[in-house]
């Protein structure tokens, strides 16, 4: 076999398999889409702002305190969950760490917790206090009977050796009752002494997107400038940035943000393309003003 068809070969190799991947990842993406659409026409409402699949989290200002977690019963002011929602939720951590995570002030690594559903009544008529009505007296009155939304905190903590300053835990949130939905995220925790005064970048990578985590170590907020290469990334449209410029085709390749002191920001990047062996140096970030 001459080495041309050699390396035809391993080229079509290579291709077939990003194919593969790729189809695999969307027919998990589809099967969960349905799923969810499913669980939405039943009027179940489960979301949480770190947990997903597998939603990657960083913080590389940990102090070794409490890592904070919300968990909500809807999705949007139209879409509220309007009965209780029990669930499970366990922490696990990765790498082979030596330690416990536990939950809320307990020592279990695995809570059975109910987020429980909240109604009341809402005066859009007139100054009169509702906030006692039942919803009879509150419907008879012309007033409205609504959903409140609900979140609801949720708290772990790492016992781990002191000399332990990277660590990864995993979280898994599993919905038992009445409908069966699973969320899990992935903390990337560093504890270190702040170095206070500096804007540095880490990416986390995923399937589809990165996300860029800008970490401020500054005790007060900092305006930052991102830069990125528009021909590999598109701009997640939901990230509030203060103002931005576009290349030819009108993709947003230059913004700023405001990041908040001693925090971090995270910003998701979406691919444009399967891009093997990223490098993200086109991803680049500097201190700037006009984010106020």
């Amino acid at each position: 076999m001459s080495s041309n068809m050699k390396k035809i070969i391993i080229i079509f190799i290579i291709v077939i398999a990003i194919l593969v991947c790729s189809l695999s990842t969307y027919a998990i993406y589809a099967k969960d889409s349905i799923y969810n659409y499913y669980l939405e026409s039943k009027g179940f409402y489960l979301t949480s702002d770190s947990l997903g699949n597998d939603l990657l989290n960083t913080n590389t200002l940990w102090d070794g305190n409490s890592i904070h977690l919300s968990v909500n019963n809807y999705t949007s002011n139209n879409n509220i969950t309007d009965y209780d929602i029990r669930y499970t939720i366990s922490c696990e951590l990765l790498d082979n760490v030596t330690g416990t995570c536990t939950f809320n002030g307990t020592n279990n690594s695995s809570l059975n917790l109910t987020l429980s559903h909240n109604e009341s009544c809402f005066n859009n008529l007139d100054q009169v206090d509702v906030s006692n009505l039942n919803k009879t007296d509150c419907e008879l009155g012309g007033y409205t009977w609504v959903n409140n939304k609900v979140n609801q905190d949720v708290y772990f903590n790492l016992n781990i050796d002191n000399s332990i300053t990277d660590v990864r835990v995993k979280i898994t949130l599993r919905a038992t009752s009445p409908y069966q939905k699973t969320l899990t995220g992935i903390y990337r925790l560093h504890k270190a002494e702040l170095n206070t005064g500096s804007l540095t970048k880490s990416i986390n990578p995923n399937n589809l997107y990165n996300d860029l985590i800008i970490t401020n170590s500054y005790n007060t907020d900092k305006c930052v400038r991102v830069t990125f290469d528009s021909s590999k990334r598109v701009l997640d449209d939901h990230i509030n940035i203060a103002s931005s410029l576009s290349d030819n085709n009108n993709y947003i390749n230059d913004f700023k943000v405001l990041v908040p002191g001693l925090s971090n920001k995270k910003i998701s990047l979406y691919n444009k393309q399967n891009i093997l062996n990223d490098d993200y140096n086109d991803i680049d970030i500097e201190e700037s003003t006009g984010c106020v």
